[in-house]
């Protein structure tokens, strides 16, 4: 069974050339919640995704696995852990195969809401 991981008109790439296009980190009115919006490009296999949001000290908030992601784009909530949350955060998302490791990274700033 062949699942349809891309639109019809673009080109799948294999494992080695997939990267993350897009990464918007969206936090919500409440300052516990974040949204994340990923695009990844079209892939023959599908990747494995892990995201994780630290505050300005490094300490970690909160973190997410996909793996083998099922489509190109996605939307998480990720709920703030109990720690110091500061108004600068950092979000990173590394783009990794099990046979290949880490394929592509990027990191992103954002302000928490009402801190």
């Amino acid at each position: 069974m062949e699942l349809p991981y891309f639109e019809s008109s673009e080109v799948p790439l294999p494992p080695q050339e997939v990267r993350i296009e897009a990464l918007q980190i969206t936090p919500l009115a409440d300052g516990r919640r974040v949204r994340v919006n990923l695009e990844v490009s079209p892939f023959q296999q599908p990747p494995n995704l892990g995201v994780s949001i630290r505050n300005a000290s490094g300490e970690g908030l909160a973190s997410a696995d996909i793996i083998e992601a099922n489509e190109r784009k996605m939307m998480l909530t990720l709920h703030l852990r109990e720690a110091e949350i500061t108004t600068l955060c950092e979000a990173t998302v590394v783009l990794r195969y099990e046979e290949l490791g880490e394929i592509d990274q990027i990191t992103e700033e954002f302000r928490i809401v009402g801190s």
